[in-house]
């Protein structure tokens, strides 16, 4: 079929003139726009202007279609018998070729490159047995890291090649400054799924993933991905347990280059790591040997305190604290909901800077102490709204360094 030229079609406003009021019905007409006519920075520019729009709703080809997948996935939550299993979610689906804008499909290439030359850096035997030997070499192990936001899997997992998705959105903010995290986090998910697929399929190697496996489905997957995939791998599970506070003030200190969130969804994650607590101590039994090591760890003010060990599934769990273990794996909703209400209508002055910076080292504490002083007068909840609204800062590295915008 002949396509006819398109020099005559402009964009219905040049970048400049787009903002948060118009962004959304400046899209919509670009989306009807011939596929041929080149409109990437016009769509970027909408995205920018209005931070609750998507890379995949402004940067695909058919984000109608894919809407309908993201609508199909959100009845598992409200009406699960509805649901057309026969269709991919939205992350496989933004995986396949030609779904993205040649710009995008171009930058995600490099990312995906990205994360080989990282991964190689780790997995330097298997890449090499590849071309010495069809046969694998044995795996190395596998961690399963289990908190909140902010409850500090990163730093458990520093030092290990660990798949982490807010990594990734970060790669794709440089490549789109300006945007936000949860404008990328769709792509991001897409990116790390197609990475660990094509990776753990050809290299017979598990992945950890910087993950925050709070629901009984996402720890049982990855052990049932690990017994299928694995010629050696052992399973190093991991359980963090911080307080409500705690977490809120640590997402109230990230910058505009981390993930952050309302108070609403922080308190969402932190209900689910205490009422499935129990269901992850389960989920390592029986493991067909494959547990290395389960520990479940809390923070008491000051630091992480070990509060139950296991060294392998045909051990016995080893508890180092018991008011402590009794604390975070009996606690009944009425406790959860009580935190929650509480924490929600705290009241950031001067006493509770005091209180919550007192135990922590002086360097730690001064950072928390300039953090939360920005939000005096304001409960939590307000806060951490304020907090989750701040546009992106579209500099280089260097500036934010600079401007002391730089992660917490």
């Amino acid at each position: 079929m002949l396509i006819q030229p398109t020099s005559h079609i402009h964009p219905v406003l040049p970048p400049a003139s787009i903002n948060a009021s118009n962004a959304r019905d400046v899209l919509s007409e670009l989306l009807r726009r011939p596929l041929s006519e080149n409109n990437y920075r016009e769509r970027l520019a909408c995205m920018l202007a209005d931070p609750t729009i998507t890379s995949w709703q402004a940067l695909t080809r058919d984000p109608e279609g894919l809407q309908r997948l993201q609508d199909n996935e959100r009845k598992a939550w409200s009406a699960p018998a509805t649901v057309d299993t026969s269709l991919p979610t939205l992350a496989q689906a933004l995986a396949k070729k030609d779904v993205w804008l040649p710009e995008v499909e171009n930058f995600n290439a490099n990312i995906l490159k990205s994360l080989t030359i990282q991964m190689a850096e780790k997995y330097l035997a298997q890449f090499q047995s590849i071309l010495r030997d069809p046969v694998p070499v044995q795996a190395q192990d596998v961690s399963i890291v289990r908190g909140a936001p902010s409850a500090g899997k990163t730093t458990f997992l520093r030092g290990q090649f660990a798949l982490n998705t807010d990594a990734v959105k970060n790669m794709l903010q440089d490549r789109m400054p300006g945007v936000g995290m949860m404008q990328v986090h769709d792509q991001a998910v897409a990116l790390v799924q197609r990475f660990s697929a094509t990776m753990e399929k050809h290299l017979a190697q598990p992945l950890t993933r910087d993950a925050l496996y709070l629901w009984p489905n996402d720890f049982k997957q990855k052990i049932t991905g690990l017994e299928q995939v694995s010629t050696g791998s052992k399973l190093r599970f991991h359980d963090i347990q911080v307080d409500l506070t705690t977490l809120c003030c640590r997402i109230l200190k990230r910058g505009t280059d981390e993930a952050v969130m309302n108070f609403e969804v922080l308190s969402q994650f932190f209900r689910a790591g205490l009422e499935h607590r129990n269901q992850s101590i389960e989920a390592i039994k029986g493991t067909s040997g494959l547990l290395k090591e389960y520990s479940l760890s809390a923070w008491d003010g000051q630091r992480n305190v070990l509060v139950a060990q296991r060294s392998s599934d045909a051990q016995p769990l080893v508890v180092r604290d018991q008011a402590l273990f009794d604390d975070i794996t009996l606690r009944n909703k009425d406790a959860i909901n009580a935190e929650i209400g509480r924490v929600r209508d705290t009241l950031i002055d001067a006493h509770f800077i005091d209180t919550f910076t007192a135990p922590l080292p002086a360097e730690q504490a001064r950072g928390f102490r300039t953090a939360l002083g920005l939000y005096r007068g304001l409960t939590i909840r307000q806060a951490l709204e304020q907090h989750a609204q701040r546009k992106p800062v579209a500099t280089s590295i260097a500036a934010r360094v600079l401007a002391q915008i730089v992660p917490g």
